[in-house]
């Protein structure tokens, strides 16, 4: 029940050495330090930020296995790799039922065969599926969720590192009941050198304003009291937001297609928060957010 750890392919990364000039160049290409990301450990050891209390939770034992579904389109192989290592690394893979990895008719060679090479006999079942041609990030998602067999639909983007116990608490929701869907808290990996940053969006919960355009505002002191008076470790409980990221949380696969999947039609990069949330209104259920628990890193694209 351990969860297996492994050396990436050259120890290192995909290359080795470091050269600052060419690291400028690589910013400017690829809007982030590919240069450093393709000299960096695919395997590289995460940062723990969770509070104390949240590390000694326990969860329960029966819980649903995940499709983890990553949406690509020519990103860096060295950071979709990245993303893909740390997942199992810091996942039980009790909980990993696939890591289903959705390419949106991506160009470049490097997500061709050596995506596939890297990727062939890693400890978990690892689901490639080529999109004939480019549909865009919200029908690659969707398309994506359908190709997924887990009980759970688990969207990350795929830059990210998730950290330490990251899974747990987004799944031990669901198995209590299967029409919540949860959302994680997002830390920061820079992206000019690839550090990891703690964020301060625990501290706030997803909102809508006039412009339908989804915006962060504070905890209001009524959940703040809920959580309290509902959770025996208030400073970890989770917390009810009335909006969420479109692309990042988890839900029940089966639950996904009875609210409606995602709209085929839309085209505009944002508009899945909205539409999400909505459905989940509808349906007269309710999102949360998960405090503490469950912190990644996802690297910030550059200006």
């Amino acid at each position: 029940g351990e969860v297996r750890i492994w050396s990436c392919p050259s120890g290192s990364g995909l290359s080795s050495g470091i050269n600052a000039e060419y690291g400028e160049e690589s910013k400017k290409q690829w809007k982030m330090n590919k240069y450093l990301s393709d000299r960096t450990p695919l395997n590289r050891d995460t940062e723990d930020g969770r509070h104390q209390t949240c590390r000694e939770r326990t969860y329960q034992r029966d819980m649903p296995k995940a499709s983890v579904v990553m949406v690509f389109y020519n990103e860096a192989l060295s950071v979709v790799l990245r993303t893909v290592y740390t997942v199992i690394k810091e996942s039980d893979p009790r909980l990993l039922h696939e890591i289903l990895l959705y390419d949106d008719f991506s160009t470049i060679d490097e997500l061709k065969a050596p995506l596939e090479r890297h990727t062939e006999n890693l400890p978990v079942k690892i689901t490639i599926v080529r999109a004939p041609d480019r549909g865009g990030l919200v029908k690659a998602r969707l398309f994506a969720a359908r190709a997924a067999t887990g009980e759970v639909l688990v969207y990350l983007d795929a830059h990210c590192e998730p950290t330490p116990g990251w899974l747990e608490p987004l799944l031990e929701p669901i198995a209590k009941n299967r029409t919540t869907v949860t959302a994680p808290s997002l830390d920061d990996i820079n992206w000019q050198t690839l550090t990891y940053s703690g964020a301060d969006t625990i501290w706030v919960i997803g909102g809508v304003n006039w412009l339908m355009n989804m915006l962060w505002a504070p905890i209001p002191q009524r959940e703040m009291k809920r959580r309290q008076r509902e959770d025996p470790y208030p400073v970890t409980a989770n917390i009810r937001t009335a909006t969420m990221a479109g692309g990042l949380f988890a839900m029940d696969r089966l639950y996904f297609k009875e609210l409606g999947e995602y709209d085929e039609g839309m085209g505009v990069w944002g508009g899945e928060n909205m539409e999400l949330s909505f459905r989940i209104w509808i349906k007269q259920w309710y999102q949360r957010r998960v405090r503490g628990w469950f912190l990644f890193g996802a690297i910030s694209n550059a200006p």
